[in-house]
């Protein structure tokens, strides 16, 4: 039940020690270093993740170092949890193997780095920018290099999401459920 997130989280095991002082989001100041030595996700047994931060009211920034078998990431991100924004992540991405970690029906990988600013979260009003570089995305036999990909979202007077990449350009304006834009593109794309 944490988060909604029942049937998705599973059992964690770990060190957590934290320095500080408060409880309460209006009161709490505090930073922390984790080791989890497993945590279960989607039905998978993530290893080997490091982690360190600091939480200031509802403002957090966290630095963490994951070396599973089926992803390996170093990231830093920040934001404040109790709003949808802003948020900040700069991740160097080594491998992330997304069927074994029950993401894909397809074995699929992703390699790259990734940084990105979110100044709205909401599905509603997305504002962010999302940038991808050096990066390798693998389906099957088949390999995608990216030099460069950014995904742009926000509102200018209709809602909009642009990609901007080496290898091709699109931009998707209006007024849409952001849930729902990739069952869209789905649907508009399978008669092809």
């Amino acid at each position: 039940r944490i988060l909604g997130l029942q049937g998705q989280v599973g059992t964690l095991t770990g060190t957590v020690s934290a320095d500080g002082r408060g409880v309460t989001p209006e009161t709490i100041n505090t930073t922390f270093n984790a080791a989890i030595a497993n945590v279960g996700y989607n039905r998978y047994n993530y290893r080997n993740i490091k982690a360190s931060g600091s939480l200031r009211k509802t403002a957090f920034r966290i630095n963490a170092d994951v070396a599973d078998p089926n992803i390996d990431v170093t990231l830093t991100a920040s934001g404040d949890y109790a709003a949808y924004g802003p948020y900040a992540i700069d991740a160097d991405v080594d491998s992330v193997k997304l069927h074994n970690l029950n993401f894909s029906e397809q074995h699929m990988s992703f390699r790259g780095k990734v940084v990105g600013t979110a100044d709205n979260l909401n599905t509603d009003a997305i504002t962010a920018d999302l940038t991808v570089t050096e990066a390798l995305l693998v389906s099957g036999t088949n390999r995608l290099p990216i030099d460069s990909l950014q995904v742009l979202a926000g509102n200018d007077g209709e809602k909009y999401v642009e990609l901007r990449s080496d290898f091709a350009t699109a931009e998707i304006r209006g007024q849409y459920n952001l849930m729902q834009l990739g069952d869209i593109i789905q649907n508009n794309l399978a008669p092809y």
